[in-house]
């Protein structure tokens, strides 16, 4: 499974449509999320905010670890921390 199939099976679990994941992601329409649903490649910020969006671990998305565990949003603010 991919990191596409990975934020459509998450997103689904969640009962949120493409558009609510973008908006919440601060995008304008759905259409970001669809082509990474459709397997086009993302930098790691975006990596790192859909999983805070879908409240799961880098790591889970990626495919590195089975547990979606909901550690996301701890993840995101490290990450992004410009200081690293």
């Amino acid at each position: 499974m991919n990191l596409g199939d990975r934020v459509k099976q998450r997103r689904k679990e969640l009962r949120m449509t493409q558009e609510e994941l973008a908006a919440k992601m601060g995008y304008s329409s759905r259409s970001s999320i669809n082509k990474v649903e459709c397997g086009r490649e993302v930098s790691q910020r975006i990596i790192v905010r859909l999983a805070a969006a879908l409240d799961v671990t880098v790591p889970y998305l990626m495919g590195w670890d089975e547990t979606p565990a909901a550690k996301a949003e701890f993840e995101a603010s490290v990450l992004l921390d410009e200081d690293i």
